[in-house]
C-alpha cells in the first residue's frame, strides 16, 4: 500500500507499532465475516463491500494481523459488546501499567494468563478468586488461539518482558489422542 492510498488510521497505527505502542484492535464481526466474503472474490473488480466503507479496510486489517506483535482482531457484535470488551481490556491494561511502575520488591508473583476468549477469562478469574490462589494476575482474552499458535514467540515476548509468568491456555480442536499428539507436535505445544 502506497502512503498516499492509507488512510489516516492505517498510518497511526504504523507509527505506533513503530514506537512499539500497545495496539489493541477493535472490528466488528459482520466485518470480519465480510472480509472472509472478499477474499473468496478478490478477483471481482465489481465486489463492494455491504458494510465496511471500502475494500481497503479489508487490507488494513490483513496488514495488522500480520504484524509480529498485536496482531489480533477483538471481534464485538453490538456497541453493548464493544463496551463490555473494552472495559476488560482497560482494566487489564491499568493494571499491567500498575504492574510495570510497582517494584519487584513490592509485589506478589506476577503472572500474565492469556486465554482465548471472554468466557475463558471469567472462567479463570472464578478459578483464581474460589481457589484463593496467591499472584498478581492480569487476564488477556486474544480471542482466538490460532493468532497465539502461528507466532509463539513473538505474541509472548511483550508480556515475558513485563510478568515473572506467562500462561497461555488454549484448547485443542482435536477429537482422538492421534489428533492431539499430531497437533501438539505440529504448534511445538506439550
Amino acid at each position: 500500500m502506497t502512503v498516499a492510498k492509507m488512510s489516516i488510521t492505517w498510518c497511526e497505527l504504523e507509527r505506533a507499532y513503530t514506537l512499539n505502542k500497545n495496539v489493541i484492535t477493535f472490528c466488528r464481526q459482520r466485518t470480519l465475516d465480510e472480509k472472509d466474503t472478499r477474499r473468496h472474490n478478490q478477483y471481482l473488480k465489481t465486489f463492494k463491500p455491504a458494510y465496511a466503507e471500502k475494500n481497503e479496510l479489508f487490507d488494513l486489517i490483513d496488514w495488522i494481523t500480520k504484524q509480529r506483535r498485536n496482531n489480533w482482531i477483538v471481534p464485538y457484535s453490538t456497541i453493548v459488546d464493544f463496551e463490555e470488551k473494552l472495559k476488560v481490556y482497560i482494566d487489564e491494561y491499568d493494571k499491567l501499567k500498575l504492574k510495570t511502575t510497582v517494584s519487584k520488591k513490592y509485589t506478589k508473583n506476577r503472572i500474565c494468563i492469556i486465554v482465548e476468549g471472554e468466557i475463558d477469562r471469567i472462567v479463570v478469574q472464578t478459578l483464581i478468586r474460589k481457589s484463593k490462589i496467591q499472584g498478581d494476575f492480569v487476564i488477556i482474552p486474544s480471542y482466538g488461539k490460532y493468532r497465539i499458535v502461528q507466532n509463539t514467540n513473538d505474541y509472548i515476548r511483550p508480556f515475558a518482558e513485563t510478568f515473572d509468568q506467562v500462561i497461555v491456555l488454549v484448547d485443542t480442536d482435536a477429537k482422538t489422542q492421534n489428533n492431539l499428539r499430531l497437533s501438539r507436535r505440529m504448534h511445538k505445544l506439550y
